[in-house]
């Protein structure tokens, strides 16, 4: 009985401590484990490359739609809102890693800059000849892109 009593012993003491170690959280730790969660960080070109990859047309452009910060991206907005277009708009001047990352991905080319379905179509310029001739209509129909055009 000695040698079982021994041999039981540690067994049972790991036991114990393991019960302890892994005791049901209470309400408050588990609320402060939520606070603690910090969000997973990417880099600007993966989440700029999962904007362009997860909406069917991304504007990034200075400011917003309701008050864009530049003539080139207040253009670009008149002309997605003359076609109807859903877009996405990405204000590159509350988010400058971003700005930074976008340069970087696309050679330092000039913002604002137009996406449909992944693609890279233009910036300012670039949009309204295409507009002009009917090119971007034709784009976002070819594309699959719902637009109603004023």
């Amino acid at each position: 009985m000695g040698d079982t009593a021994s041999r039981d012993g540690p067994s049972i003491a790991v036991e114990a401590t393991a019960r302890i170690l892994v005791a049901r959280p209470t309400a408050r730790t588990v609320r402060a484990q939520r606070r603690k969660v910090e969000p997973v960080v990417e880099t600007a070109s993966s989440f700029i490359k999962s904007l362009i990859d997860g909406n069917d047309v991304v504007l990034f452009m200075n400011g917003v739609p309701s008050q864009p910060q530049c003539p080139s991206s207040s253009a670009m907005v008149s002309i997605l809102h003359r076609l109807n277009a859903p877009f996405n708009p990405v204000n590159l001047l509350s988010n400058p890693r971003i700005r930074d990352g976008l340069k970087e991905l696309s050679d330092g080319s000039a913002l604002p800059r137009l996406y449909v379905k992944g693609d890279f179509v233009g910036g300012s310029e670039i949009v309204k000849d295409m507009y002009a001739a009917g090119a971007l209509t034709k784009l976002l129909t070819d594309k699959g892109i719902a637009h109603y055009p004023v």
